[in-house]
């Protein structure tokens, strides 16, 4: 889902990367498949110094 912004794990803030991981879960769980589109719709990416991360 990354490749989606052009962003390397090592770039990412860690509650960053748990709100991915927490959008992930939510959808394996529901049975739904994970589309990146969704996320890209639902969460953008700001810089937060020294990291990105995501916000609503």
């Amino acid at each position: 889902m990354l490749d989606e912004y052009a962003v390397h794990i090592s770039q990412m803030h860690p509650l960053g990367l748990a709100k991915l991981r927490h959008f992930e879960y939510a959808c394996l769980s529901a049975g739904f498949l994970l589309e990146s589109l969704v996320f890209c719709a639902l969460y953008t990416l700001v810089w937060e110094t020294p990291f990105f991360t995501f916000d609503r």
